[in-house]
């Protein structure tokens, strides 16, 4: 078997992004889905980092409301998250645990560091 050009085949998986699965493009060109995910990290071409290398660099605004000082017991807050596409997270009642694991998650897209 012939070693796939990776760089051509990202090429090729970025026209079709959207709308079809990456998996299932890697199928059809007979690409090793984890070696092509491999890859396109360790160039810098991963999807979060090539959607906020690709514009300008992206503001997000957050408010929060009656965030509890004391811990350890569950509190709770409402919850405000205004991105600069449009997509909105509101949230009138979220467990603050909950809102500290879902800012971690999404810490590298937001470029929190």
């Amino acid at each position: 078997m012939a070693a796939i050009d990776l760089s051509q085949f990202h090429e090729l998986a970025e026209q079709f992004r959207g709308e079809m699965p990456l998996k299932k493009i890697c199928d059809q060109e007979g690409v090793n889905y984890r070696a092509y995910t491999a890859w396109r990290s360790r160039n810098g071409l991963a999807s979060s980092r090539h959607r906020h290398a690709a514009g300008a660099r992206q503001m997000v605004e957050m408010e929060t409301v009656g965030v509890p000082v004391e811990a350890p017991t569950p509190k709770t807050t409402s919850v405000h998250i205004e991105f600069e596409n449009g997509l909105k997270f509101d949230r009138d009642v979220m467990e603050v645990y909950a809102l500290i694991g879902f800012l971690t998650k999404i810490r590298g897209a937001l470029c929190l560091g």
